[in-house]
């Protein structure tokens, strides 16, 4: 009678990994620690992904399969918990998600402070000292440059995808009515490389 009683009070009740589970759905994609800051042990995570209810992306980053995550940035948000906090997605990604080149790039670009290094093929991180906090839009799981700030940086580092790309993601945006020259001036202005489009500046002003 008694084991009875025990079954039916325990009926309906959440098990533990369904608690774990709970926790760690509003982190999506997260780092061991942010488990184990929300209350997941580091063993009862490595279990929960064993049991495959957790997924693992990659070394200290794991998923929850239920979160809420667009497809289409998915890897911004991988991409940003790898290189930290202070990494925002640029280059020819941005271009990209901006609709300003048509193929995605092979790689996920990535920009980070120096000292931030990356042995993976699967990202292109451009080590840089100017301020990774102007003329980024923050989307909450990652970072990307802004579109003024992706063009003025496609100019900054032609060499390493091509000026032609860099004039034809300018005169598509100026044209789209997405940005103008003088917020593009501006942007350059704000994050000091002013001179990396200032030769360019006819081109861009007869669009």
């Amino acid at each position: 009678m008694g084991a009875t009683k025990k079954t039916q009070s325990t009926r309906g009740r959440p098990s533990m990994k369904d608690r774990h589970l709970e926790l760690l759905l509003p982190l999506g994609i997260f780092h061991q620690k942010e488990a184990i800051s929300v209350g997941v042990s580091a063993p009862t995570l490595s279990r929960l992904v064993k049991d495959g209810l957790i997924l693992r992306l990659e070394q200290d980053i794991y998923r929850h399969p239920d979160a809420e995550i667009d497809s289409d940035t998915e890897e911004f948000v991988i991409a940003c918990k790898r290189f930290g906090t202070q990494s925002v997605i640029g280059g020819p990604t941005a271009l990209f998600f901006y609709n300003l080149i048509d193929q995605p790039p092979g790689q996920i670009w990535v920009l980070v402070p120096p000292i931030k290094i990356s042995n993976s093929k699967l990202y292109r991180c451009i080590r840089t000292k100017t301020d990774l906090t102007i003329g980024v839009d923050d989307h909450g799981l990652y970072r990307i440059t802004n579109m003024e700030r992706t063009i003025v940086e496609s100019f900054r580092y032609a060499s390493k995808f091509g000026l032609e790309t860099a004039i034809k993601a300018a005169k598509s945006a100026i044209s789209q009515q997405l940005t103008t020259p003088s917020k593009i001036a501006k942007q350059a202005r704000d994050i000091g490389l002013e001179r990396f489009i200032s030769k360019y500046w006819e081109i861009l002003i007869t669009v």
